[in-house]
């Protein structure tokens, strides 16, 4: 019971969490193959279900637990309750509509398919006179009218319009009926017959039902405040603190506002740009209220699905509107929902230590690009509902579109597939066209003509995984991976999750204050060559060889230190659903709740690992990755990578980062300069290729190091250039095999 509290309030991972335990003490009592085990498996797929909005692959997992539901309580009827009997049927027609319908699964009818399953729960519903069960599942019967209407397109002819959008209707109106009858007229059950409706108006007639949808919207948004309301009538947009079902209340705001200003709109009117503003607005203490207030762990599943992220749409709208009016109050909410817009985890901490709100991104009037000296421009990606760039420097702010075309998310998601192809299969043309049409579509328009020294990017979303600095400025020039003109040989390169992140001070590490470790993990690998850049490191920094382990506890330890820290072994981030990114260590796997959990204040991480930059997307927090763990957990800046990498060649390339910042460099500088000689060096084979170099970056706030008293650099050199002389051997110089030769990663 406990977990369908928290599932009535979107708190999907608290729901889970005690879902997963009532599954278990079902399993101990009654076997893992009985009908109130399915029962259980039931309560698996209501929650992979709802997690198949923001993360598709969830889908597949939905109809499995929700299949195997169905035949368990098929084998022994008598021993399951009649509601469990409705509710397994529910799920299982709902699993099925999200797998075969929504997703185009299915070769024949599957609206109609799904129907008849919603239908073998309705008939046992109705036999045992069930009005709540009734009037729930008459309601997703017309919702399988409306997804016909929104997944399909509109029908061909009017008349099939009209069929679908009245037979959607008959259903909310039958169970509004009964809902009413059963005094739950005012209830949240009520409200979301008034929320479908507003989407099917919208789905079905667009602007011609405008009056209607926002109606709608309105109603359910009264119905909410409703119980906490009395008989005084209360404006909708009215924040009502005592309401529990905040995640509610913020995807009605957002997507009011969606109906309000229809992005696809090709005349932007700018009074109803402010009037869905106003409903983002509206939406933002409920935002705050949710952060502050719900008890998932994995928070990220709440915000980051089901519209619940006022600041996604709203970053859009203030920015177009500063755009069309020039008011300067509207670019400085852009700025501040921009970086609302991400990071929520952080944001939560925040506001459960006391805060009353989250600090605005920079002031403009006294603040703000100043910062920035000449030379240096930040670009902050924003991509929905198309690309927009926010750009930065030391003369002020402005909003453009990058390419000049309405470049929406998805195809710089196919480029970026491309990209990475390309490079894995060793493929320079391809990799040259790919790499240049995403410079075109994202930078060309801000660099071009200027002088850089230094590019802070802020990517949006999946734009996290991209080499930015391996672009492809011309495709006039080079043929070979040695000689493409990629980005980096302009500009030295750095990342931020934030515009705040990027304009804050550089932090100057003390010197010689840095922890290298290395490990082995049982049944993986060894990795030879970060192996020995550790001992090499520890040798000219004078510390002593380290044998221990690097263990779930000494790295505990190693992240409270307040010193930089180099970590090499293995990680991975798993494709499948809810499986997390982590750090594998001597005794079992450091995972990114863990890390958020320990804390960090090491100033600099280093991650000599696999994919630490990689990880799951999620609207309202950006990319759950092994560097954005350390980032959030108190690191100011992380050396991470995007994909698996080369052991041989990222061991090179750091080793020549660390000689760098002897000499006093700062790390963005001394990772830009590394990858310069590791280009030069390997210009005229395979290991230029950027797979081998581009994917490790660094992120968050810049770091400068204490100059050495002496130059380090002669030894560090020698070290490098041993690197390609021994060890090694005849296994490297077999892959620097010809220009044609693949890449191929290594765990």
């Amino acid at each position: 019971m406990e977990g369908e509290q928290y599932y009535r309030l979107s708190d999907i991972g608290e729901a889970n969490r005690n879902w997963n335990e009532a599954l278990s003490l079902r399993q101990q009592l009654f076997g893992d193959s009985s009908a109130e085990a399915g029962v259980g498996y039931a309560y698996q797929a209501r929650y992979h279900a709802y997690m198949a909005g923001p993360q598709l692959d969830h889908r597949s997992v939905a109809f499995t637990e929700a299949s195997r539901a169905k035949h368990l309580i098929g084998l022994r009827k008598d021993v399951v309750k009649t509601d469990e009997r409705i509710f397994v049927l529910r799920e299982f027609a709902n699993a099925y509509k999200l797998l075969y319908v929504v997703a185009k699964q299915d070769p024949g009818d599957g609206y109609q398919r799904s129907r008849s399953f919603f239908n073998d729960a309705l008939r046992i519903a109705e036999q045992t006179k069930d009005t709540l069960w009734i009037a729930q599942i008459t309601h997703d019967i017309g919702n399988t009218f409306t997804d016909q209407v929104i997944r399909q397109g509109l029908p061909t002819t009017t008349i099939e319009l009209r069929i679908l959008v009245d037979s959607a209707l008959m259903h909310y109106q039958r169970s509004m009926d009964l809902l009413t009858a059963f005094g739950q007229g005012s209830s949240e059950a009520m409200m979301t017959e008034h929320l479908t409706t507003a989407l099917l108006y919208k789905a079905a007639y667009g602007e011609d039902s405008l009056q209607n949808t926002i109606g709608a919207y309105d109603q359910a948004l009264l119905n909410m405040l409703a119980p906490y309301d009395g008989d005084r009538q209360q404006d909708p947009l009215d924040f009502e603190p005592r309401l529990t079902n905040k995640a509610q209340m913020v995807e009605l705001l957002y997507l009011r506002a969606l109906s309000i200003a229809d992005p696809s709109q090709e005349q932007r009117d700018t009074l109803r740009m402010r009037l869905a503003l106003r409903s983002l607005e509206a939406a933002v203490p409920y935002w705050q209220a949710m952060l502050r207030d719900y008890r998932s762990r994995d928070l990220q599943n709440v915000f980051g699905s089901y519209s619940h992220f006022p600041f996604r749409y709203g970053t859009h709208l203030s920015a177009e509107l500063y755009s069309l009016t020039g008011d300067r109050a509207r670019l400085q909410q852009a700025l501040d929902w921009y970086d609302l817009d991400r990071g929520a985890l952080e944001q939560r901490d925040l506001l459960r230590s006391g805060a009353a709100s989250v600090e605005a991104a920079i002031d403009l009037e006294n603040n703000g690009p100043s910062q920035l000296p000449e030379g240096t421009i930040l670009v902050a990606f924003h991509s929905y509902p198309w690309l927009m760039a926010i750009v930065m420097d030391h003369t002020g702010t402005r909003i453009i579109q990058p390419g000049g075309k309405e470049l929406i998310g998805v195809e710089l998601v196919k480029l970026g597939t491309a990209l990475r192809r390309a490079m894995k299969e060793g493929n320079v043309e391809d990799y040259r066209r790919t790499a240049n049409a995403l410079y075109v579509h994202t930078l060309k328009d801000v660099l071009e003509g200027e002088k850089v020294k230094e590019l802070i990017i802020i990517p949006d979303g999946s734009m996290a995984l991209l080499p930015f600095e391996a672009l492809v400025t011309d495709t006039t020039t080079g043929r070979n991976w040695g000689d493409l003109p990629y980005l980096c040989s302009r500009t030295t390169v750095r990342y931020a999750r934030t515009i705040r992140e990027a304009l804050r001070p550089a932090v100057t590490l003390a010197d010689g204050d840095l922890n290298y470790t290395v490990t082995d993990v049982p049944g993986l690998s060894h990795l030879p060559f970060a192996t020995s850049l550790v001992h090499r490191q520890e040798e000219r920094a004078g510390i002593p060889l380290s044998a221990a382990p690097l263990t779930c506890a000494r790295l505990g330890t190693l992240m409270h230190r307040e010193a930089a820290l180099h970590i090499a072994t293995h990680a991975d981030a798993l494709e499948k659903p809810d499986a997390v990114p982590r750090l594998l260590l001597a005794d079992g796997a450091l995972t990114i709740n863990d890390i958020d959990s320990i804390g960090c204040t090491a100033p600099l991480v280093v991650l000599s690992t696999c994919s630490s930059a990689e990880g799951r997307v999620f609207i309202g927090e950006g990319v759950m990755s092994l560097g954005n763990a350390f980032l959030r957990s108190g690191a100011q800046a992380v050396v991470r990578t995007l994909w698996p990498v080369d052991d041989q060649a990222t061991s090179e390339v750091l080793e020549r980062m660390y000689g760098y910042m002897d000499e006093g460099r700062t790390v963005s500088n001394a990772l830009s300069a590394a990858k310069a000689d590791y280009l030069r060096q390997h210009a005229d084979g395979a290991l230029a290729n950027p797979f081998y170099w581009a994917g490790i970056v660094t992120t968050g706030v810049e770091v400068r190091p204490a100059p050495r008293k002496t130059s380090a650099r002669p030894y560090w050199w020698m070290g490098g250039a041993c690197i390609a002389a021994i060890g090694a051997g005849a296994g490297y110089r077999r892959r620097r095999r010809s220009k044609s030769s693949s890449a191929r990663p290594e765990s």
